[in-house]
């Protein structure tokens, strides 16, 4: 039995929804054909957890960056590997923290408010042991856009990134885009 391998361009498989970061909505109004994308200014119920500024050039860069992931990911999955690029879940994400296996931690910017404060103390916990860690944290997107970004169909609070190599220009940018979001927000 003969084993053929298929490559394809990044371009091919990786079509990159640049658009997945856009604050827009489609028109409920208008049939699919003539709808139009209306650009919303306001971003979803940001919580006064995060100490950033949301620029869409960090959604954008974090889009691309978890977009690659997932292709890498895909990737290796095809090939029978064992894949550890990203983690999501607070359990899931809590495990890898306190292993120091993480390289960069993004949560959303809306997590969904508890009555006893539960949800609000560890992303706060969280934060602050990504802190001590020097393990960069980022609040970009929604926990809808998180989900879709990695191509699920569910929201997402906290997602830990892992392995970066194969993305590491992207995960640069993200980097850099967060250091500037911060200063901006810092202001």
């Amino acid at each position: 039995a003969t084993t053929e391998i298929y490559t394809l361009s990044l371009h091919d498989a990786l079509p990159i929804s640049y658009g997945l970061a856009d604050r827009c909505y489609m028109s409920d109004t208008e049939d699919k054909a003539k709808a139009h994308r209306h650009i919303e200014s306001s971003h979803a119920p940001i919580r006064d957890y995060v100490d950033m500024f949301l620029t869409p050039e960090l959604e954008t860069a974090v889009t691309e960056c978890l977009f690659r992931l997932r292709h890498l990911k895909m990737q290796e999955l095809a090939l029978g590997q064992q894949s550890r690029r990203y983690a999501v879940g607070f359990r899931e994400v809590g495990r890898l923290l306190q292993h120091k296996m993480i390289s960069a931690l993004l949560i959303a910017p809306d997590v969904e408010k508890t009555s006893g404060g539960a949800l609000e103390e560890k992303v706060i916990g969280m934060k602050n042991m990504c802190e001590h860690a020097n393990v960069p944290v980022i609040f970009a997107l929604s926990r809808r856009q998180l989900g879709a970004a990695i191509r699920k169909n569910v929201t997402i609070s906290v997602l830990a990134i892992q392995d970066t190599r194969g993305a590491e220009g992207a995960f640069a940018k993200m980097l850099a885009e967060a250091e500037q979001a911060r200063a901006l927000g810092a202001q």
